[in-house]
């Protein structure tokens, strides 16, 4: 697999494979190949970016490629999810000693200036959520609690509104008040 595209005319969805993506990226980090990706940030638009993949992992359902971003000029980590494209470069890359090794989800999740927000999930949901969040706890009035990193307030607000009423940003007020703007 020397390039994979998809199609997004729909929008991701949990289901869709991203298997030949991650082939990909594992031949590239073994091969130490740099990989040119099209990728859609958080942001929402789309980027061309070429990358030193260094580790594949998954965390929370969701798979990701730790590398070193030439466009950034450092580390990054890209969820497999929102690669829109990829190919393989000929052009190999030594790794790079300034990228730590992902051995916990906290490393992977953590992110400089980031902040942790504590959000809770009603007991209606909250077999579900322990199953994606299993480092959580019960709360006093029987809604889990989970502690999030937040790099991008925007992610926050997207992984809160899709559980609807059933989740409630807690802490800290910035972050509680920026949801609730979102909704308004």
């Amino acid at each position: 697999v020397t390039e994979v595209e998809r199609s997004w005319a729909m929008g991701p969805t949990p289901a869709e494979p991203v298997a030949p993506l991650l082939a990909l990226f594992r031949r590239a980090r073994d091969e130490r190949r740099k990989v040119e990706l099209r990728y859609c940030g958080s942001g929402g638009e789309p980027s061309s970016r070429v990358v030193h993949p260094h580790q594949v992992v998954q965390a929370a359902r969701a798979w990701y490629v730790v590398a070193w971003c030439e466009r950034a000029r450092a580390p990054r980590h890209f969820r497999v999810e929102r690669v829109l494209g990829a190919r393989a470069l000929e052009e190999g890359f030594e790794p790079r000693k300034e990228l730590r090794r992902v051995t916990r989800v906290r490393d992977l999740l953590a992110a400089d200036g980031a902040v942790t927000a504590t959000v809770a999930f009603s007991p209606v949901i909250a077999r579900w959520i322990r199953e994606l969040y299993p480092d959580g706890s019960e709360g006093p009035d029987g809604r889990y609690l989970v502690r999030l990193p937040v790099a991008d307030p925007r992610w926050l607000a997207r992984e809160i509104l899709q559980y609807g009423a059933e989740a409630e940003v807690l802490e800290p007020a910035s972050l509680r008040d920026f949801v609730r703007a979102v909704v308004s």
